[in-house]
């Protein structure tokens, strides 16, 4: 195809020309309609063309693109200068079809399927930034679009890596494929990785294979193990071992191989490829030499592979990632060609380390981790406690509403006069002093009370044990016979007499009404008062369900649960119009927030009784007849509600936030939310009740795009990472285990060393 744009300006054959490339790769080429390639010239003035040339894979590979355009050039040098190209002979394509049949097939097969027994499960890229897709790829007659990222190394890095490889007698390629197998192992979590590898396919032991023109290359699958702890010259030494040996059996269709593994029928071996050029055009094409210049070559590759990593060497560098957009953010790339960057850096610069030891993450991404995803820091007084902030607010408005439940009213200073004398009581009642670090467990149900008697145990300088009254008494017995309490607080009617026998003399088990008269009692003469909590005493211990089966008590310090009070106050906006309900069992770490955060801004707490809680009607109507500001559920409950909310957005006219926690939310829920009450902010909290609740609070004003809802960023005074197995920082998207630490992340689980010793770590990242 011939086109004359001399009459068009240069932006116009520049836009021309893109656009007439886009419609060329688009048309492509269908094997049984020839021809299988084709030519354009666009002749932009007397002296300048754009040329095209397309081709199937089928004619020609990489290597005979060099030799094609040599003879091309070569014959076009001669018809301008009247003389008769010099040619090389070139051997016949049938040749090397000869030689292929002679292969021993049954021995190719037998490699194939020794090197791959064992593996059923190709390799995944666990990143944020690989798309969710159904089928892949090669699964659908689409072809995919690809995209390309490169980045070029210094003439100095470049330097270094061939330098590091001559002196451990290593070639680039068993580098590059070293460092895209680390790559792959840390973002899939496996040290067993496949990916494959373009091979020239042009046996070493067939003369003349050089020179003739067909097709040769094939893309093989290599298996790698990536053992953690070699020293890094040995492995690499021992993967260039592997792929000379490959070699001898790489001419094998990749079809074939894929028979031959135990991974299922239609999925494939891998997605990820690697391709060292070991071929390139003739420097003379570009430099000017001959009847014309070229000064703009480019080569673009259609595959239906995912991502490929492709190595170029030089002076400076090239490393490229050709990636499918479908399945590939950009940003996810070029981070990605980053971490292949910094591990060859590491290559060259010590061998020696073990390969555990070789980092991904970069120095600029380990800074971005720290400095600017985890920049949380916020006033935080150690020696304060929630006591300090609950007596200023009743100093402030001492007769504001502080706590509501059904009929009953509470100000801040009738609340806080109660704790006083239930705290009197206790006192009175303790077999022992009440001091630091001793426990009173409680055993009520949702109801003003507890409010109370939390402030109270806590005047006395103790920490509070939930325990719900409606428990299996087994399950009672067991947390009071693990927190060994001193006393045991319980509602009027609740836990029978059975538990005070097995346990004796040694816990004190007390109704309110017993802890008030004592108070009462008291009043007159001297209780010796006990030492106020303080920051780095236990506020309340809460017991979570072992993965033995056994409770295991979560102990968390007043330090930690006030900086997430405070966080809580700080990012939800609460102030003295905030009114929030408290409907959680207090056996649950959100309990603690829903009871106090609005008391510490001079709000209002609502506590909502379970004959409330657990008819969703009366719930949806109380919610809206009390003007609640702050509403916190789990997402399953959210459901029931939203299946009754109907369409009445007054339902909560008076909401200013809807947060939930305690399991996974669905994008399709917070959808249904937002369908409903678009102009109602949604906040996803979520954290471990060993770190004082919430470690991480995520704002959405509609539904995620995203196939999962994010969990956000850390709350004030956290640092949150994600690490591997190892406890290594997981590059940004990477999927991995998330640790916190900060002045929330608690003491450990009482009583229990061993299952401390393994969840509660010094943090490595932080001296």
């Amino acid at each position: 195809e011939a086109m004359d744009w001399r009459g068009l300006t240069p932006g116009m054959q520049a836009a021309s020309w893109t656009s007439w490339l886009e419609a060329d790769r688009a048309r492509g080429f269908e094997p049984e309609k020839p021809p299988l390639m084709r030519a354009a010239l666009a002749q932009l003035s007397d002296e300048d063309w754009y040329f095209c040339w397309s081709h199937h894979h089928l004619l020609l590979d990489g290597w005979c693109l060099s030799l094609v355009l040599e003879e091309l050039f070569a014959r076009y040098d001669a018809l301008e200068h009247g003389g008769t190209p010099a040619l090389a002979p070139v051997r016949p394509y049938s040749d090397y079809i000869a030689w292929l049949r002679g292969r021993d097939r049954a021995a190719l097969d037998a490699y194939w399927r020794d090197t791959l027994r064992g593996f059923t499960t190709p390799t995944a890229l666990l990143s944020s930034g690989a798309r969710e897709t159904g089928a892949s790829p090669r699964a659908v007659h689409a072809a995919p679009e690809h995209s390309v990222a490169e980045v070029r190394l210094s003439s100095e890095q470049s330097s270094a890596i061939r330098a590091a490889a001559a002196t451990h007698r290593l070639t680039l390629n068993t580098l590059v494929q070293g460092a895209w197998a680390i790559v792959l192992s840390r973002y899939s979590g496996t040290t067993d990785v496949v990916f494959g590898t373009t091979v020239s396919g042009r046996p070493s032991e067939l003369p003349g294979v050089e020179t003739m023109l067909g097709v040769f290359i094939n893309t093989v699958p290599v298996r790698l193990d990536v053992d953690e702890g070699a020293p890094a010259a040995a492995w690499l030494a021992d993967i260039q071992a592997r792929h000379v040996e490959r070699e001898a059996f790489a001419t094998i269709p990749l079809t074939d191989i894929q028979k031959l593994s135990d991974v299922e029928a239609g999925t494939p071996l891998f997605d990820t490829n690697v391709i060292v050029m070991n071929y390139r055009l003739d420097e003379r094409l570009a430099s000017g030499a001959g009847a014309f210049a070229i000064s703009d070559l480019r080569i673009v590759d259609q595959t239906d592979i995912p991502l490929t990593l492709q190595v170029t060497p030089g002076e400076r560098m090239a490393v490229e990632l050709l990636y499918d957009t479908a399945r590939f953010e950009r940003g996810a790339v070029e981070r990605m060609l980053g971490h292949v960057a910094h591990v060859l850096a590491q290559f060259a610069d010590d061998l020696t380390r073990t390969v555990g030891a070789i980092a991904i993450v970069t120095p600029a991404e380990r800074a971005r981790l720290f400095d600017v995803f985890n920049a949380t820091a916020a006033p935080l007084d150690a020696r304060e406690t929630v006591l300090d902030v609950w007596d200023a607010r009743v100093a402030e408005t001492p007769d504001a509403v502080a706590l509501e439940c059904d009929n009953t009213r509470l100000t801040y200073r009738e609340l806080n006069a109660w704790a006083e004398r239930l705290a009197t009581g206790l006192r009175a009642l303790a077999p022992a002093p009440l001091a630091a670090d001793t426990l009173v467990a409680i055993a009520f149900r949702r109801s003003e009370r507890l409010v109370a008697a939390i402030l109270a145990i806590w005047k006395c300088g103790a920490a509070y044990v939930p325990v719900d009254p409606d428990y299996p008494e087994e399950r009672i017995r067991q947390v009071i016979e693990s927190a060994a309490p001193r006393i045991v607080l319980r509602d009027d009617g609740t836990l029978d007499g059975s538990l005070e026998t097995v346990f004796g003399p040694s816990v004190r088990f007390a109704a309110v009404g017993d802890v008030e008269r004592a108070g009462a009692e008291a009043g007159s003469r001297d209780v010796p008062r006990s030492r106020r909590a303080e920051g780095r005493d236990l506020a309340y211990v809460i017991f979570t369900s072992g993965s033995t089966g056994l409770p295991k008590g979560a102990m968390v310090e007043h330090t930690g649960m006030l900086n997430h009070l405070l966080a809580k106050v700080e990012d939800f906006a609460l102030d003295r119009a905030s009114l929030l309900v408290q409907n959680a069992s207090h056996c649950f770490d959100i309990s603690v927030w829903q009871c106090f955060a609005a008391l510490l801004a001079g709000g209002r707490t609502l506590v909502y009784i379970d004959a409330l809680v657990l008819d969703p009607e009366r719930f949806l109507a109380r919610v809206r007849s009390d003007r609640v500001t702050v509403l916190e559920v789990v997402p399953s409950y959210l459901g029931a509600l939203l299946d009754r909310a109907g369409s009445a957005p007054p339902l909560f006219e008076d909401l200013r936030l809807l947060v939930v926690t305690g399991e996974t939310v669905k994008p399709a829920l917070v959808a249904r939310w937002f369908a409903l009450f678009p102009a109602i902010p949604m906040a996803n909290a979520y954290g471990p009740t060993e770190a004082s609740d919430d470690i991480t609070h995520a704002f959405m004003r509609s539904a995620p795009l995203t196939p999962t809802v994010p969990v956000g960023r850390p709350l004030r005074n956290f640092h949150i990472y994600v690490v591997d197995d190892r406890m290594r920082l997981c590059p940004i998207g990477v999927a991995g285990e998330v640790c916190v630490s900060g002045p929330g992340v608690g003491r450990g689980y009482l009583n229990d060393p061993g299952r401390t010793a393994a969840a509660f770590l010094d943090d490595p990242f932080r001296a």
